[in-house]
């Protein structure tokens, strides 16, 4: 009897345990993260933007600024980033969205440091012309239409995302041309016509998302009223002499004679 009981549990046991793990997974660890960021080798400034990714996915797992600790020395640097990972899967980090210099990490419960007490996060910013989300990406401090860019580029008629020249602030204003008029027949005179279209101009500063109006101009053809020009119609007109005058009344007077 007890020989087939243990035969029971034996087959049983498998079955049960592969249940468990299908329907109760193994809880993921708790992991925790702080300490000081650089950006270009400097103490960054209070609200600089830290998120952490797992398995490298583009989308942030957990979201945190530096600052929000307050019993810390340099706290407007300082950072702590808590999240939810299975254990063994790669944890990385990014500040102001550009990847942080340190190597990733394996997650594992608890505190996590890199050589220190703490587990300090540096970034190198982007050069012009690299495509950005926040200003504190790009070394020139501004980022526009999407990429870091060398000025603020405001102007109403600027772009900093013009193919071949994204990065550099270009005029996209439209040049007004004049066509002199064509010779002979008298035809119409020049044509200088423009006009307006409005787009929409995003800029990013760190942490903020502003919209301001941009105008753009496009060249338009029109063409002018033709003038035509008709030629005048001259009067026939009989010029006589005076001698033909004088023939016509001595003939006049002839035939009255006649008569």
């Amino acid at each position: 009897m007890c020989d087939r009981m243990n035969k029971k549990i034996g087959v049983l046991s498998p079955l049960f345990l592969m249940f468990c793990l299908l329907f109760f997974p193994v809880n993921a660890l708790y992991a925790s993260w702080n300490g000081y960021v650089y950006i270009n080798g400097s103490l960054s400034s209070s609200g600089t933007q830290v998120t952490a990714h797992i398995n490298n996915a583009s989308a942030a797992t957990a979201t945190t600024s530096t600052g929000s600790v307050v019993t810390m020395p340099n706290n407007q640097s300082y950072y702590i980033i808590d999240l939810e990972c299975a254990s063994g899967s790669n944890v990385s980090f990014k500040v102001w969205d550009v990847w942080s210099n340190v190597v990733d990490q394996t997650c594992t419960a608890g505190w996590h440091t890199n050589g220190t007490s703490y587990f300090n996060l540096s970034i190198t910013t982007l050069s012009n012309g690299n495509t950005c989300t926040y200003a504190g990406s790009c070394t020139s401090g501004y980022c526009v239409d999407g990429y870091c860019c060398d000025s603020a580029c405001n102007g109403a008629d600027q772009d900093c995302n013009v193919s071949g020249s994204e990065g550099t602030c270009t005029s996209t204003a439209a040049v007004t041309t004049t066509t002199p008029s064509g010779g002979g027949g008298g035809g119409g005179g020049a044509v200088t016509t423009t006009t307006t279209t409005t787009t929409t101009r995003v800029t990013t500063a760190p942490g903020v998302t502003t919209t301001t109006p941009k105008v753009t101009t496009k060249p338009v053809t029109t063409i002018p009223p033709s003038v035509t020009t008709k030629p005048k119609r001259v009067p026939l007109g009989i010029e006589l002499s005076t001698l033909q005058i004088a023939g016509i009344i001595v003939g006049v007077v002839v035939i009255l004679k006649l008569k």
